[in-house]
């Protein structure tokens, strides 16, 4: 009997070594919390339907100009676009094709398509808050005071601004700042159709 509750308390007090090593990190109150929460649960394909609009200084070989792009994820659907000096382009992700779409000549190529980027984190909001470390602080950006989150992605420091009411206001990787203009939860299904009127552009191989 004495062996019999031996090995109970041993087994109990394995379970307790797992649950300690299991739990979960406040989110609230953790240093980067809120990045890990919003590209966890919001700007996160895998676990949400969402849209982001950004705009980052790029030079296309013209020289530097302001660069516009749209990103959108609906289940396993995705959509984009990207306003430049050189036009406006857009693709489309559906059924396991990838559709590039040339607006100026109102034309689309189609291909298999690959897999799809995973942007700055993988994972859920505690996947990111336990494989990354973070530190906060507080920065001048365009003559505004943001809140910033940092933290070291591939080898390179990334900085997510943050305005007074706790939106996404920029990114900072590396050298590059990008814009966030907008981002939500709302996608409508007619972003991921092409666009009536335009043909079909196949490679002659």
């Amino acid at each position: 009997m004495k062996k019999y509750l031996l090995i109970m308390m041993i087994l109990l007090l394995a379970f307790s070594f797992c649950a300690c090593g299991e739990k979960e990190v406040d989110l609230d109150t953790a240093v980067g919390g809120r990045t890990a929460r919003l590209f966890g649960e919001v700007l996160n394909a895998e676990s949400s339907d969402y849209y982001l609009r950004y705009s980052r200084i790029e030079d296309l070989g013209y020289g530097p100009e302001v660069v516009k792009y749209m990103q959108y994820y609906k289940g396993d659907m995705a959509a984009g676009d990207i306003e430049s000096s050189m036009g406006d382009i857009s693709f489309i992700i559906k059924d396991g094709l990838y559709y590039y779409i040339i607006h100026a000549s109102m034309m689309y190529t189609v291909a298999e398509a690959g897999t799809q980027p995973s942007g700055f984190f993988s994972g859920d909001a505690q996947t990111i808050i336990k494989e990354h470390q973070f530190t906060s602080g507080t920065e001048v950006v365009n003559g505004f005071s943001y809140e910033y989150d940092a933290t070291t992605i591939d080898g390179m420091e990334s900085r997510f601004y943050y305005n007074g009411d706790g939106r996404l206001s920029y990114i900072e990787s590396g050298d590059v700042l990008t814009t966030v203009l907008d981002y939500g939860t709302v996608v409508a299904d007619k972003v991921f159709d092409l666009p009536l009127g335009y043909t079909e552009f196949k490679f002659d191989y």
